[in-house]
């Protein structure tokens, strides 16, 4: 296995490099980066790499100053150039200085690096020496060991019976550092699984960690799992490279949002010492993830954002007998106080089961109080308190209890004329609508509530019905924006956020077509009278 060092200014261009093909598959792998020439001889003198990939327009020292001190060094490797067409006369100099080949910067294509590639190897394979095979032989290893203890690690981590003993028997590296003191980073990407956007790779994940923790030597990455990834630094590291960590972590979001488009959850706790307080930490860190129950998080310092497992604020049966007394209750003064809750239990990082165990009982404490309820209320509020144990929000809690009050002491009585005609699924389908119409819902969330396949319950429900899932969705949102407007102190923004629309122009469009004219028209109808 060839090593490769990719020199250049130019961060995107050494992600794109890392991530435009599996060099291993050519017989490369990348050791490392450098942004200019002085970075690049210091790392290829720790490295030893047998290609060289640089840049000629680069600060500090260039591609051509390099390649002259690489001469003077009697290095033995191949060195290709990146350049621009405006650069022949660089890459000319480049070229009688020993430099094998150029490629075009503005142009490189898979393919071309690929050709590139192939004629290098066979010239360092021509060339390689009975001590290039032992090396490699060496690193072969290394590989199989670095291997071995990664899995000696998630198994350390992620299985309860597998004990700080085993590890450092399985796992002599991990022996050697066993006193090392080290920060511990976690990065969670679960959340982009769940909103099931595009496909982020392991290797583009892998080459971003990478170049984030550039100029930190001998961090570790270890994959837990496609979403879930640790990141071991040491701090010696840190101290040496006079890195404050609180700025280095609050930089890391930007990165990934460069190269990525989005940012993980990042976790991390300084200063552990040994391997026997990581799976202690590894734990709180899971734990810390599930506040993402209230806000959505960002970078965490663990050790601030512990998460508290009671509330002795307030007592369940205490808060249901201020909404039973109530003047008014159920509706402002009790939804108030259960917004209020629900603010501090995310001030203090309450647990979320515990937030929703307390709203639960509270609910069938309210059910007993009112024991003269309707079958039919009854039935909803089963139903209520099942989604609020498997809520993923507070948002969509606070709408559940709400809701939940709301039925208590503001009942609604129905008839069946129109539902009755309607499959339990569709019905089911229908309120469920009718509860979020102004939060974003997705078709995979109401199928999923009716425990139905996405395309068989659009058949079904444009059946039954006799229009469009997704235009029933805008008929109620329209309507509901309608009424909002009417009143007299609201902002058309308002409205559309209001009824699950963000989009201001498209909730025109919406609108325009549902009641003949524009939102802003519509308002002046109303105040023209």
């Amino acid at each position: 296995m060839y090593k490769v060092l990719i020199v250049d200014d130019e961060p995107i261009v050494k992600i794109a490099f890392r991530s435009i093909l599996s060099w291993e598959e050519y017989g490369f792998s990348i050791c490392g980066t450098a942004s200019d020439g002085t970075e690049a001889l210091t790392l290829i003198d720790k490295y030893h790499p047998d290609l060289i990939i640089t840049d000629l327009k680069m600060p500090n020292m260039d591609g051509l100053t390099l390649i002259s001190k690489l001469k003077e060094q009697n290095y033995s490797g191949e060195i290709l150039v990146i350049s621009n067409y405006e650069d022949f006369d660089y890459v000319r100099s480049a070229l009688v200085m020993g430099a094998t080949d150029y490629i075009l910067k503005i142009s490189i294509q898979e393919e071309d690096l690929i050709q590139h590639l192939k004629k290098i190897s066979d010239k360092l394979d021509s060339s390689r020496t009975r001590k290039n095979i032992t090396q490699e032989y060496t690193l072969v290893l290394q590989e199989q060991q670095h291997s071995q203890t990664q899995e000696a690690l998630k198994e350390y981590l992620e299985s309860p019976d597998y004990s700080l003993t085993q590890l450092f028997k399985n796992s002599p590296i991990i022996s050697q550092k066993r006193n090392d003191m080290f920060t511990l980073c976690y990065f969670n990407f679960d959340r982009y699984i769940q909103e099931q956007t595009r496909h982020i790779s392991r290797e583009l994940i892998q080459n971003t960690l990478l170049e984030s923790f550039r100029g930190i030597p001998d961090c570790e990455i270890l994959f837990l799992n496609r979403n879930n990834i640790l990141v071991f630094v040491p701090m010696a590291s840190l101290k040496r490279q006079n890195i404050q960590l609180t700025a280095f972590m609050s930089r890391l979001p930007s990165l990934f949002q460069l190269y990525l488009s989005v940012s993980p959850v990042i976790i991390y706790k300084e200063q552990i010492t040994g391997f026997d307080k990581l799976k202690e930490w590894y734990q709180i860190f899971q734990n810390i993830l599930e506040l993402n129950f209230y806000e959505e998080l960002s970078v965490v310092h663990a050790e601030e954002y512990l998460p508290v497992h009671y509330m002795n604020f307030i007592y369940y049966k205490d808060m249901a007998q201020t909404v039973q007394k109530s003047d008014a209750p159920g509706l402002e003064k009790s939804l108030a106080l259960v917004r209020s809750v629900i603010n501090k239990c995310s001030k203090l990082h309450v647990y979320p089961e515990i937030v929703k165990t307390f709203f639960e009982k509270m609910i069938e404490l309210l059910e007993y109080l009112n024991h003269d309820l309707s079958l039919q209320t009854h039935e909803f509020l089963m139903e209520t308190k099942e989604n609020i144990r498997s809520c993923s929000g507070s948002e969509e809690m606070l709408l559940l209890v709400t809701l939940s009050i709301q039925a208590i002491f503001q009942p609604v009585i129905t008839t069946k004329t129109d539902q009755a005609k309607y499959k339990e699924e569709i019905l089911k389908a229908i309120q469920f609508i009718n509860r979020n119409y102004n939060r974003k819902i997705s078709l995979t969330a109401i199928a999923k509530h009716v425990n139905l396949s996405s395309g068989y319950l659009c058949r079904l429900f444009k059946a039954e019905v006799g229009i469009s899932l997704t235009g029933y969705i805008n008929n109620l949102r329209m309507k509901k924006a309608g009424e909002l407007i009417k009143k007299q102190d609201t902002y058309l923004k308002e409205v559309a956020i209001s009824v699950g629309i963000e989009d201001q122009l498209y909730f025109s469009r919406l609108f325009k077509k549902y009641y003949g004219m524009s939102p802003s028209e519509y308002k002046a109808s109303i105040l023209n009278g």
